[in-house]
């Protein structure tokens, strides 16, 4: 192998490197709060396992920062005003609820023929694309999709919406119109709500209680070993039975009658933790496999 034959797996590796240095999200996001399944919603919060990915995944994750761009510089050419960012802040349009545990950033807020429209931005694989395409409908193709723009339209006190969606193949192109669905985004916010305030991981469902179920097998959803396989969780303060959100990214930990203020703290777990009682009590992880 020659000198510039490790140039890619110097990136590859570079890329992955990268994204383990990320900061966690620290809140339960508006992006994902369409999942069906109330548990995963619980896993997602509490930090119960951190998926892996390399660094073809992470290009591809990318690909929807990276178009951004492109699509708000085809929207400025037909629309009377576009707003990437909040005028009144400076910063990207944000929504949060029940003290910031809850959040997201909306892409854009644009005006077109005199009506004010949210917009929402998505790359998607040929097949999803083929998929979106053929039922002409994101409420029924990307139902999280759907409910992630519901949530943003109404806290911000928009009535419609535009999604518009690329294909990565191709660069064919989907637009549609989205009118504010009231109790779409009251069911998914009180979801939110309930995931939050869980006494409990067992309080909240699984999607299915067979490692069957389509949604639930391996390689569908990163926390199959924790809810069909007894796995142990990744060990940190919001695995633990003693801690709970209090506010943004700020947990309380009952045990030690202090706050868990940063990222940092909570990933550190002490020698008090103790496994929530979703997960097994044990400090030694059951091994499986993802194969």
């Amino acid at each position: 192998m020659g000198l510039l034959d490790k140039i890619g797996k110097r990136i590859d590796v570079a890329i992955v490197e990268a994204h383990e240095k990320e900061e966690r999200r620290g809140h339960l996001g508006a992006s994902q709060i369409g999942h069906e399944c109330y548990r995963y919603l619980w896993h997602v919060l509490h930090w119960s396992y951190k998926e892996k990915f390399t660094a073809k995944q992470l290009r591809l994750f990318n690909r929807g920062t990276l178009e951004e761009d492109r699509i708000i510089g085809w929207l400025r050419s037909v629309c009377e005003e576009v707003l990437p960012v909040n005028p009144k802040t400076g910063k990207q349009w944000r929504i949060s609820k029940f003290n910031d545990i809850f959040s997201g950033s909306c892409d854009c807020v644009i005006k077109f023929n005199g009506v004010w429209a949210l917009t929402e931005f998505k790359t998607h694989g040929d097949k999803s694309f083929k998929e979106l395409i053929k039922h002409k409908s994101v409420k029924a193709s990307k139902p999280v999709h759907y409910s992630q723009m519901q949530v943003y339209m109404r806290e911000l006190k928009l009535d419609r919406a535009l999604y518009i969606a690329i294909n990565k193949n191709t660069d064919e192109m989907y637009y549609e119109e989205i009118t504010i669905d009231l109790l779409e985004s009251d069911m998914q916010l009180s979801k939110a709500e309930a995931v939050i305030t869980a006494e409990s991981g067992l309080d909240m469902p699984k999607l299915s209680e067979s490692p069957l179920w389509w949604q639930c097998r391996v390689g569908m959803c990163e926390y199959h070993h924790l809810c069909h396989k007894g796995a142990a969780p990744d060990k940190n303060c919001r695995t633990c039975a003693y801690s709970s959100p209090v506010q943004g990214k700020v947990w309380y930990c009952k045990k030690h009658n202090h706050n868990l203020e940063t990222i940092q703290t909570q990933l550190a777990a002490c020698g008090d933790y103790k496994p929530a009682d979703v997960f097994p009590q044990s400090e030694e992880p059951v091994t499986f496999s993802l194969k």
